[in-house]
């Protein structure tokens, strides 16, 4: 049995016809109109990775500085370790393999009294280096 145009629905363009006949605006915006200017932000600004670049390039930009400064008074390989066991203590802290923000709260408590900050960290450290599972993060010299 053949099937008329009629009887499989209306067309996109059937549909458009109608609605500019009859006054209504159509669908397109302007983006999708030919010969228009595109609205709203470049799709690459959208992209998530170009996000991402910019945070890594933003921290990169940061962990230098504070690697200068350490290294203006201290050797290069204390700086970095320094650098990079902090790092740790952050990204354990993401994965929730030390209780999340604790180590920031520690930092945070030393702006104030900074004479404690090495002990607390070498204490801490130390701890971590420890071969058994039943140490405390706070160190017994950080205040609570």
């Amino acid at each position: 049995m053949p099937t008329s145009r009629a009887a499989a629905g209306p067309t996109p363009t059937s549909l458009t016809a109608r609605a500019s006949a009859s006054g209504w605006r159509t669908c397109a915006t302007p983006r999708s109109r030919p010969g228009s200017a595109p609205s709203g932000p470049p799709p690459q600004s959208l992209d998530p990775t170009r996000e991402a670049a910019r945070i890594t390039r933003d921290i990169a930009k940061r962990l230098a500085e504070v690697s200068k400064r350490l290294e203006s008074k201290h050797p290069p390989e204390e700086g970095a370790l320094f650098l990079m066991r902090c790092i740790f203590i952050m990204f354990a802290e993401d994965v929730d393999l030390l209780p999340n923000g604790r180590f920031t709260d520690l930092l945070k408590e030393r702006l104030d009294g900074p004479d404690g900050f090495a002990p607390m960290l070498a204490e801490l450290w130390g701890n971590m280096n420890a071969p058994t599972t039943t140490i405390a993060f706070i160190p017994s010299s950080a205040s609570v």
